[in-house]
């Protein structure tokens, strides 16, 4: 059972009487700590959130070191002086709030944790076992010590998709065990769940494929003679894959890409790979950099394509790997997570190691190059960083679905289908779930760390050469309501919904929202 954690020293308060503000390294004391998991879509939101909430110059940022390129892939934590003019309610006059936030395991350890009432294993910031040195502005903390972590219950959980997809297919497996199915009667009597935001994926392809798509679409006259191959600047030159053959391929359905015809004038059909970057392909089966069971990245795809688990006959999404005939799904640890890639830097990997010959993941052994398709969210591979500068991209490129580009202009129009909503959830107070201060802070992050304001600011990251894409706040959240022509700069928020009355589900398709003044869509 969980319970409001509130410490008892107030002291850091008391500090705060005459205006002066500190930032609140590991020792300083506690009063709200709060404890989060799940999905990574949704840390960014978060993080900017307690920027603006946080007394000004209280705010410190915990990232774990496991992986020193990559600090809080796993796990961060947010720790300052709340003001509570900004978060109403509280019951204490400007409070030091820690809040942790496990990434690990993604949007499964957002859901099933909190259903099963599960403790789980978290980041401590308080076991002499962060730093802060120049140039980070951030602590970084390591996990292997004893006390690094604690095993706690989470108070909040995050998904890419709503709690009660993660069933059948997305239920996850954890040291080679399937969990348990999510229902949606767990669901609906243990659970508080709020959409959060809407995030946009797609279906990324190696440099080799999107040339030869591009090569061939060319030769068919369905995208402009002259496209430069490779380039994804112009949304005209990018190639496109109907939503049925990305069905087919991530269900395994595809064994080698000669398996799709291209038709040139008469009835004459060429080998795909004959044309540009099939060359140097080492063979000609399909290969897929799908994530793990439990993913909310895989799950989403599994709803959008496949219709999984949406209804009980639905197509499975490939779960093997034929080193024979095809394809060939790897997995970057496949005794503990199962079949499939465990993060979407993973992805990024796989995707990159196909197209290059290389190894860097540790799923291509043979240094093989193949043509390979994966599933990524638009975050990943824009070629700008947060600041939007340019930087390195990936030897990988998103296509078209059923010929709309995946940007946020092309979501909200209704032409492009691969988009989700994300959710928060807790567990109800009458089951042990938060209350007091606790749940008054969850309720704000739900609210807010998706509004138009912060959104605009994370999508800098994700403009892409074709078009802004990344995150739509949504109309069904408070005061939010989309413009017309629609303004990715300023209000990148969505008329359309997958929640129906109380109901959110990913699984449906998405409609116009029905509230007065938000029912209008772009045609």
């Amino acid at each position: 059972m969980k319970f409001n954690r509130l410490s008892v020293a107030m002291a850091a308060t008391a500090l705060l009487g005459a205006g002066e503000a500190f930032a609140l390294a590991p020792g300083a004391a506690v009063d709200i700590e709060i404890w989060a998991s799940g999905a990574t879509a949704q840390d960014k939101g978060v993080e900017a959130l307690f920027s603006e909430l946080c007394v000004a110059g209280s705010l410190d940022i915990y990232r774990d070191n496991a992986n020193a390129s990559k600090p809080g892939a796993q796990h961060s934590a947010y720790f300052c002086t709340l003001d509570s003019t900004k978060v109403t309610g509280l019951s204490t006059v400007n409070p030091n709030v820690l809040f942790h936030k496990r990434s690990q395991g993604g949007s499964a350890q957002g859901v099933t944790p909190l259903i099963l009432d599960q403790a789980i294993t978290h980041m401590q910031i308080n076991n002499g076992n962060c730093s802060k040195t120049a140039p980070d502005s951030f602590y970084r903390c390591t996990l292997a010590n004893a006390g690094d972590t604690i095993l706690h219950e989470s108070d909040l959980g995050v998904s890419d998709v709503n709690p009660d997809l993660f069933r059948g297919a997305n239920a996850p497996i954890e040291g080679g065990v399937k969990q348990p199915n999510v229902t949606t009667s767990q669901v609906s009597s243990l659970l508080d769940v709020t959409p959060a935001a809407g995030l946009v994926f797609g279906i990324p392809v190696t440099l080799s494929l999107y040339t030869a798509l591009q090569d061939a679409q060319m030769d068919q006259g369905r995208i402009p003679a002259g496209c430069a191959l490779g380039d994804d600047s112009n949304p005209d030159c990018m190639p496109s894959l109907s939503s049925e053959q990305v069905a087919s391929l991530l269900a395994g359905k595809v064994q080698n890409w000669n398996r799709f015809k291209v038709q040139v004038g008469g009835a004459s059909s060429d080998f795909f790979t004959s044309y540009s970057g099939g060359m140097g392909l080492t063979d000609n089966k399909v290969a897929i950099c799908r994530r793990v069971d439990g993913s909310g990245t895989q799950a989403q795809a599994n709803a959008v394509f496949l219709n999984n688990p949406c209804m009980a006959s639905a197509v499975l999404p490939v779960a093997s790997s034929n080193a024979l005939s095809g394809p060939i799904v790897p997995s970057t640890n496949l005794a503990l997570n199962g079949i499939g890639q465990s993060g979407s830097g993973d992805v990024d990997n796989c995707l990159a190691d196909f197209n290059d010959g290389t190894n860097t993941g540790g799923g291509n052994s043979g240094n093989s190059k193949r043509w390979a398709i994966g599933i990524q969210s638009l975050e990943k591979n824009s070629g700008k960083d947060k600041n939007g500068n340019s930087i390195a991209r990936k030897n990988y490129r998103f296509v078209k679905i059923d010929g709309a580009a995946p940007t946020l202009a092309e979501v909200a129009a209704g032409r492009y289908p691969d988009w989700v909503e994300q959710t928060f959830q807790w567990r109800k107070a009458s089951v042990g779930g938060p209350t007091g201060d606790v749940l008054t802070i969850l309720q704000k992050v739900a609210q807010d760390a998706s509004k138009p304001s912060i959104v605009k600011d994370l999508n800098v990251e994700f403009n892409h050469p074709f078009g802004q894409s990344g995150f739509l706040a949504l109309s069904t959240n408070g005061t939010n309501a989309q413009t017309f022509p629609f303004d990715a700069a300023n209000n990148p928020t969505i008329n359309l919904t997958h929640k129906q009355g109380a109901s959110l589900d990913n699984c449906r398709a998405p409609v116009v929202n029905t509230t007065s003044g938000k029912n209008l869509l772009d045609l």
